[in-house]
């Protein structure tokens, strides 16, 4: 008889979920632990270490999240089946790899770049399978989108076995900014809708403008091209100042005050929020008034840990057979402590003196810690059961 397929191997979001909380888990402390010099073994041999840091979060932490949730919402939207059983545990079988290649020594430079362009490939072959096999032209930007991370992840790799600085930052921010234009897509799917299902009375009162969207979708790739290969500091604050301006739009559109009463509905919201507040900031950045990796930090920390956060928790209830309007009590309290994290790690080093950076970042990376032991604590188990 064949043996029955573990719930944790039935559907992408199961298995890469774990993935996600438990690399987040690890990773952000283990970097707080590494700038103190009390981390071995970080970065992988010939990184330099914020690199090591950054790629870590955008293709460890967040393609972990965008895989498992694509390879789920993709079997909704074309009604076929995605990886699961021993083809899925393969996927994340390349990613754990991955990982361990980027600590030092484990993997040879070649062989990590090699598994992790296969990973990259799977996913997104596995993303792109059922579009094509329903002919769902919609998901075309997303394909691309996921295709696109391969490129990306290439030019870092090829960058340390070169030696070369310049373009194993290319990469990051190309990944960077390949997954924020994801999650500017899936916010804009998702959010709108789940406000006006989700809240007595938002029915007809949420707007989408369809200028707006265009827009956003051209000047946000203006965007991103400018700011990994070209550097012209006003190119970038003139894109950023209108990015700013139509994203505020956005959350104008889509504000209902009943979201507040919803924790997994103002999570989307504040995340997205972060996105918007983001791009002030590199306005603000090019004017050389704040510091770059804050504005940076306002897209990772703040705008893709916050939504990823509140996605990750309402896919999990509903796609284990749970109330979505009914969460764990834990979760607005966490998702409260995580944006405390995004305060602290963003805003307060543009206010208090440089001394206090070093506790500042410590006490980041502890609530970042926190919101996601509390996360892991409740989800895991739901992720890994029927």
């Amino acid at each position: 008889m064949r043996a029955a397929t573990p719930p944790i191997l039935r559907l992408g979001f199961r298995t890469f979920f774990t993935l996600a909380l438990l690399w987040a888990l690890f990773v952000v402390p283990a970097w707080d632990l590494y700038l103190r010099g009390r981390a071995a073994g970080l970065p992988a041999q010939g990184v330099p270490d914020f690199l090591w840091h950054g790629h870590e979060m955008v293709f460890g932490y967040a393609m972990a999240v965008v895989t498992g949730f694509l390879l789920t919402a993709v079997r909704n939207w074309t009604g076929v089946m995605t990886l699961h059983g021993l083809p899925l545990a393969g996927l994340a079988g390349l990613w754990l790899l991955a990982r361990a290649g980027m600590a030092d020594a484990l993997l040879p430079p070649a062989w990590t770049a090699g598994v992790e362009a296969a990973f990259l490939a799977g996913a997104a072959a596995a993303f792109t399978w059922p579009v094509l096999r329903v002919r769902q032209a919609r998901q075309t930007g997303l394909v691309f989108k996921m295709w696109l991370m391969l490129p990306a992840d290439l030019l870092f790799h090829l960058g340390r076995l070169e030696d070369d600085v310049a373009w194993m930052r290319m990469g990051v921010l190309s990944g960077l900014y390949l997954v924020l234009a994801i999650l500017f897509v899936m916010a804009r799917r998702v959010v709108p809708y789940f406000i006006e299902r989700g809240v007595p009375g938002a029915a007809g009162r949420i707007r989408n403008r369809r200028w707006v969207d265009l827009a956003n979708l051209w000047l946000f790739l203006a965007f991103a091209v400018e700011a990994v290969f070209l550097h012209q500091p006003w190119v970038r604050l003139s894109l950023a100042l209108v990015l700013f301006a139509l994203n505020a739009l956005r959350l104008f559109d889509w504000h209902h005050p009943g979201l507040w009463k919803k924790p997994l509905l103002w999570g989307l919201y504040v995340g997205y929020a972060w996105l918007t507040g983001a791009f002030l900031l590199m306005a603000a950045a090019a004017h050389r008034e704040v510091p770059a990796p804050l504005a940076l930090h306002a897209f990772a920390y703040g705008g893709i840990g916050t939504m990823t956060l509140a996605m990750m928790a309402r896919v999990s209830l509903g796609h284990t057979g749970r109330d979505v309007h009914a969460p764990p009590r834990e979760v607005g309290p966490l998702l409260a402590l995580f944006t405390l994290g995004g305060l602290v790690r963003v805003v307060l080093p543009g206010i208090l003196p440089s001394s206090t950076y070093p506790v500042l970042l410590d006490i980041a990376a502890g609530l970042w810690t926190l919101t996601f032991l509390g996360l892991a604590w409740r989800y895991l188990p739901m992720l890994a059961r029927n």
